[in-house]
């Protein structure tokens, strides 16, 4: 058996992941607070490493949003991520990961 993913597992691991990822969001929107700089650069990435269905790392992302982690160096300077995004529009994004768009 090699490291391929079955689709079922692939499957659980994306709703797993997403339920996280709303539960964060909801926690945000229930405090009426936007995004900081680092939770949106966090939040992205993950979204950006689900879409490639990079699990492990996903779910690194997310637990970075979490601890609301320091920004990686090589990303801190640069105009980009000081963009950032609100909650509905992460959900929006999501929603076309989840529909593959």
């Amino acid at each position: 058996m090699g490291t391929t993913v079955e689709p079922e597992e692939s499957r659980r691991e994306l709703l797993e992941l997403t339920r996280r990822f709303e539960r964060l969001l909801s926690a945000i929107d229930g405090h009426k607070r936007p995004l900081n700089r680092r939770e949106s650069f966090h939040f992205q990435n993950f979204l950006e490493l689900l879409k490639q269905e990079q699990w492990q790392e996903a779910d690194a992302a997310l637990r970075r949003a979490e601890q609301v982690a320091p920004i990686p160096a090589q990303f801190a300077d640069l105009q980009a991520t000081n963009i950032v995004v609100g909650t509905s529009e992460l959900r929006t994004q999501l929603a076309r990961i989840v529909a593959g768009d």
